[in-house]
Parts: C-alpha cells; structure tokens; sequence
C-alpha cells in the first residue's frame, strides 16, 4: 500500500487538514480492501479443505466398509478352525490351508487432506463446531489405523508360523492356538474401532 502526500504547498490550515482527512480516508479504504481480500481467502481456504474433508472421509468409508467385511468373516473362520483344532491338528496340512485362507485385508486410509490443512492454517479459520466434528473424524480414523497396523505384524506371524511346520511337537500345541488367539484379539480390536471410526465420519459428513 503506497501513501503519497499531497502535491504542492498548503497555503492554510483548512487545506492541510483537507489534505490529512483525504490520505486518512485513502488508508481507511486501502485497509478495508485488504481486509476483505484477506476475508475472501480464508473463506476459500475453509471451503476447499471442508470438501477436500468430505472426500476423503467418504474414501476411507468406503474402504473401512470393505476392510470389516474381512475382519469378520476372518474372525468366523478363526472360530472355527480354534473350535476344531483337535482334529485339524491331526492334518498339519490341512490345518495349514484353513489358516491361509483367512483373508483379513489390511485396507489403506488416507489422511492427507488433514495433514495438509493442519500445515496450511485453514483449520483457524474453521466454524469450532464443525472443526470439532473432522476432529473426532480423522481421530477415529487415526486409531483404527493404528489397531490395524498393530494386527498386521500378528497376521504375519501366523502365516510364518503355520506355513513352516509340516508337524507339531506336544510343546508347540499351545503355541499354536495362542498365535491364533493372538491374532483374533487383534481382529476383536478392529471390530470395536469400527463403531468410532463410523460414528465420527458420519457425525462430520453425514451418512452416504
């Protein structure tokens, strides 16, 4: 903002203060501009990270959907090889084919948006009570990732587990069963996140 004085000499009080009035008003007007200028930004800056929000969320609906379709039909069929291990036991074989058909998933969920908007400033700009509910939302998100992260390296171990024997001694009877358990635990988890994951995405961008 450029502020230029005024041209020539004043001959009287009345002109300086003329002249005080009018750059007065030219700064005012300048300011109010930059105001509104400013305004228009954080409002487009608000605006594109609610709907970069809603997209996003919406996705990791969509895969968290998908993710507990796998989890629970994985946490059925754990029921049932644990239940039947006796007999399956007898079949290393087989019992090893009933474990990799388990298929628990591990979708992918995207917090981008968030983290780009948590280092762009727009979330100071945001009305309080709608911040609070994308809060909540990628918090959920945050903590079912986390549980899934913590399930996978369980999964991991018994597949290594299950895929390297061909027998069992009497010592790794139980060792067997609690890697299952393991890893159902680890599934149990996932199910409960479910409910907080879902209520926060619908509480911030409503239900599909």
């Amino acid at each position: 903002m450029d502020i230029h004085p005024p041209l020539g000499k004043t001959e009287s009080l009345k002109e300086f203060l003329t002249h005080i009035l009018i750059v007065t008003v030219g700064i005012l007007i300048a300011l109010s501009l930059e105001g509104v200028r400013e305004s228009c930004r954080e409002h487009v800056a608000v605006s594109e990270a609610r709907e970069s929000f809603r997209e996003e969320l919406s996705l990791n609906r969509e895969q968290l959907a998908k993710d507990q379709r796998n989890v629970r039909q994985s946490d059925a069929q754990l029921d049932q090889i644990i239940s039947t291990m006796p007999q399956l036991a007898k079949s290393p074989a087989e019992l090893e084919k009933r474990v990799l058909e388990l298929q628990p998933g591990f979708y992918f969920f995207r917090t981008t948006s968030w983290e780009s908007a948590m280092s762009g400033g727009a979330l100071a700009h945001m009305n309080r009570k709608e911040l609070d509910g994308f809060v909540d939302a990628y918090l959920g998100v945050k903590n079912y990732q986390m549980a899934s992260q913590g399930a996978f390296p369980e999964w991991a171990a018994v597949e290594t587990y299950f895929q390297s024997h061909h027998s069992y001694s009497s010592a790794e009877e139980a060792e067997r069963e609690e890697k299952l358990c393991t890893f159902k635990m680890g599934l149990k988890v996932m199910q409960h996140l479910d409910g907080e994951m879902s209520a926060g995405i619908e509480e911030a961008i409503g239900k599909p």
